[in-house]
């Protein structure tokens, strides 16, 4: 079992008084201007007795924070750790013309790429190797693309309910960009989706991605007294984008491009992200494979002790095969 997972009985009380701390006396912040003039908010880890580096890329409406436990574990694993909260994220560039703080939206996806390469190589290009590409969700459609256009140079990727192509409920993917391009048309691009509504900080645990109820109730606590951490709803650009992500990652001959070892951990109660796609997506990698993590949600690293400590175990066991 990893080591770095707290299974305190408080675990809020552990996460502020022991993990938040032992994090910011090994933490270094820096914003990053990036090739259209806007700032990226990214922190360096630094492990005390470091034996590989991992980059992190969150997912849709998260940041850096949310992943406190995580960072931790690889530290203490002796893992380094580049973190950063991607554009329209936590405390990077908010588009000034949305008219609501919750919102979520981007241009186009290429963006996220290209910021991704910016902080690679700032933090990442020196430091120890094995160089581990860890990604969540939309940081997992980021991790794809890149690695399918060797942007990046890591030794091995680890995805976690990589949104390879997002759920659309009863709506088929077609018919959610045509509803988008149409909003874009009549000048709707940074308005929220008809389907989604406003940050009110009443969400519950039952309805959360979340599978453990306190990991959920610790960062919940958080996001309520922290405005830009408060992304909930996407703009119609943002979900046209997403839309045409699985086109692109899935198209000819690019998965086969991934040559490092990749292991994607599926939830086995995702509502988020759709499963038959991540598993085209790992029987096309030359060197993939696929883990189903029982009794989790979307957000794998959110379970409960039980499925967190499996899905751990097999992270760091991959990472140092």
């Amino acid at each position: 079992m990893g080591k770095g997972l707290v299974h305190s009985e408080d675990y809020a009380v552990y996460m502020n008084e022991q993990v938040l701390p032992y994090l910011e006396k090994r933490r270094q912040n820096e914003k990053l201007k990036t090739l259209d003039q806007i700032s990226l908010y990214t922190s360096f880890f630094t492990a005390d007795e470091c034996r590989g580096t991992v980059m992190l890329l969150h997912g849709f409406t998260e940041n850096i924070e949310k992943f406190s436990e995580v960072i931790y574990g690889f530290l203490k694993e002796g893992y380094s750790v580049c973190a950063y909260d991607q554009r329209g994220h936590g405390r990077s560039y908010r588009d000034p013309n949305l008219k609501f703080h919750y919102l979520t939206h981007v241009e186009k996806f290429e963006d996220y790429l290209t910021d991704a390469e910016l902080v690679y190589d700032r933090w990442m290009k020196d430091t120890k190797s094995p160089k581990i590409l860890f990604s969540h969700s939309m940081g997992g459609a980021v991790a794809a693309l890149t690695l399918e256009r060797g942007m990046l140079s890591f030794d091995k990727a680890v995805f976690n309910s990589p949104m390879i192509a997002p759920a659309t409920g009863n709506f088929p993917a077609w018919t959610g960009r045509a509803i988008c391009r149409g909003a874009k048309l009549m000048g709707k691009s940074r308005e929220m989706i008809f389907l989604s509504g406003p940050y009110t900080g009443e969400e519950k645990f039952e309805d959360s991605c979340a599978s453990g109820e306190d990991r959920f109730n610790w960062y919940n606590e958080i996001r309520k007294t922290h405005p830009e951490f408060q992304n909930c709803s996407p703009t119609y650009s943002w979900l046209l984008e997403s839309l045409k992500v699985c086109g692109k990652i899935l198209a000819k001959g690019k998965p086969e491009k991934i040559a490092i070892p990749v292991i994607l951990f599926q939830a086995s109660d995702d509502q988020t992200v759709l499963a038959d796609p991540q598993q085209t997506f790992v029987d096309r990698l030359p060197n993939g494979k696929l883990v189903r993590i029982e009794n989790a949600r979307h957000e794998i690293y959110r379970s409960g002790n039980e499925a967190v400590d499996t899905w751990w175990d097999q992270v760091i066991r991959f990472i140092e095969e």
